[in-house]
């Protein structure tokens, strides 16, 4: 609501007892008497070429090429206006490492819905059940074919394509200012992370030439790939055919 939805009528009755309509004959989870009604203490404008509603909350949202590349929903309502109280007491501490990717897992069992196995997350319900339930030690992050990055016990360690590594004591060095993973007394800790790399035995070779990254698959034509190009960190502009002689080049 304070985000996107603009609401200038509950805006304008905003600490007035809620209508009787929407109150007879239904049965509201943890509401007594007769709520009022609450609106939005932040401010909207119309932004983009869209005119999309927008509240403060979300400034950087606020530029053409941002919000008119956004899509709004408003299909979806629900005659429900309040919601369960949260499962956490105040102050619980989860140390359990999470990822975006445990997200949707979350919410399609929190909605009941089926279980999708080709999903890499997991769901967050057995911490929000039990924030010291066994889970996974680590969380590996992919940035582009072949480069990952492993978070666990307070460390992060990086591998890209070409073999070069990273790694972080987080605890020290949250900023992750001092790579640690030239320096002696680290071996088994970084072959103890790399272990949570995902191999993908699609892919044969990676070679980095300046800003250019060259992908080899074991079937299929080489891929190339300018990782300093606007967005190409997600490499879906192959560059192998406007650029024929630099691959070759690379791959002599």
């Amino acid at each position: 609501m304070d985000l996107f939805d603009y609401k200038p009528e509950l805006v304008k009755r905003d600490g007035q007892e809620c209508p009787d309509e929407f109150l007879k004959g239904r049965t509201f989870a943890f509401t007594s008497g007769t709520p009022k009604l609450m609106g939005t203490p932040r401010k909207f404008q119309q932004c983009g070429k869209s005119g999309s509603w927008l509240s403060d909350a979300v400034p950087n949202f606020h530029a053409d090429d941002i919000v008119d590349e956004m899509c709004f929903i408003h299909s979806m309502n629900t005659e429900q206006f309040n919601h369960a109280p949260a499962e956490f007491r105040p102050g619980t501490r989860c140390n359990a490492p999470v990822s975006l990717l445990d997200l949707y897992p979350t919410l399609i069992e929190a909605c009941g819905l089926p279980k999708r196995v080709e999903l890499e997350g997991h769901s967050l319900l057995p911490l929000i059940a039990n924030p010291r339930a066994r889970w996974s030690e680590a969380v590996v992050s992919t940035i582009g074919r072949g480069s990952h990055s492993v978070f666990a016990n307070g460390w992060r360690y990086v591998r890209w394509f070409d073999g070069s590594e990273e790694l972080y004591d987080l605890e020290k060095d949250p900023h992750e200012w001092v790579n640690l993973a030239g320096k002696p007394g680290h071996k088994k800790l970084k072959q103890r992370l790399a272990g949570h790399i995902p191999e993908d035995d699609r892919l044969r070779q990676f070679v980095r030439h300046g800003s250019l990254k060259c992908v080899v698959p074991v079937a299929g034509a080489p891929m190339l790939f300018d990782y300093h190009a606007p967005f190409d960190i997600s490499e879906q502009n192959d560059l192998a055919a406007e650029r024929p002689a630099e691959l070759e080049a690379i791959l002599a």
